[in-house]
């Protein structure tokens, strides 16, 4: 667990099946305080950014950070560079929790035992956190603002439970994704 009080934050745009762009941006906005409020300064990471051919996460980060206070808004960062995966895989290492709009984030996240709070815009995120035992801790792209709030802050609240909890289950998740791998070789292998 990192000493210092440091949160992350991926956002994504996500203009398909009825989503509101403003009203999620109210949620990121009103995460980022709940943050600030409780210590903790944040850091606008994405998996996605940096590359000209593709989708740049940072672009609405750098809007939602405009729309904070200023006093929020000293402590905030949005960093837009590009990181090789190795390097983002250490970055991680500098946060207590992630907050994931891009399920790949949330995962991850996961897989370095650090608690990630799921903001799911299609079915699979909601499926993947129900399989991870964390269901409680996935909420819709658009989600009434007032629970997306609760559900945020009772995963702050437990996110020392959450980090023993994916100690325990990343591992198991581990062997039956290398048993289904496995079964997998061998089947196309005796073809």
């Amino acid at each position: 667990k990192p000493t210092t009080k440091k949160a992350a934050i991926s956002v994504r745009e996500w203009n398909y099946d009825e989503r509101n762009k403003k009203h999620f941006k109210n949620i990121i906005l009103a995460f980022v305080k709940t943050c600030i409020n409780r210590g903790y300064t944040v850091d606008f990471l994405s998996t996605c950014q940096g590359l000209k051919m593709y989708k740049d996460d940072s672009k609405l980060a750098q809007e939602i950070y405009y729309s904070l206070e200023e006093e929020y808004q000293n402590k905030v960062t949005v960093l837009s560079d590009y990181f090789l995966f190795n390097d983002f895989y250490k970055k991680l290492e500098e946060y207590e929790f992630v907050v994931g709009t891009r399920l790949h984030m949330c995962i991850t996240s996961v897989t370095k035992n650090i608690p990630a709070f799921n903001i799911s815009y299609e079915v699979k995120g909601k499926e993947c956190y129900e399989y991870l035992g964390l269901s409680d801790y996935s909420i819709d792209y658009n989600e009434d603002s007032e629970k997306a709030l609760i559900s945020f802050n009772n995963f702050i609240y437990n996110s020392d439970k959450i980090r023993e909890h994916l100690k325990k289950i990343i591992p198991k998740i581990h062997i039956e994704a290398l048993d289904d791998f496995n079964f997998f070789i061998h089947k196309i292998t005796s073809i």
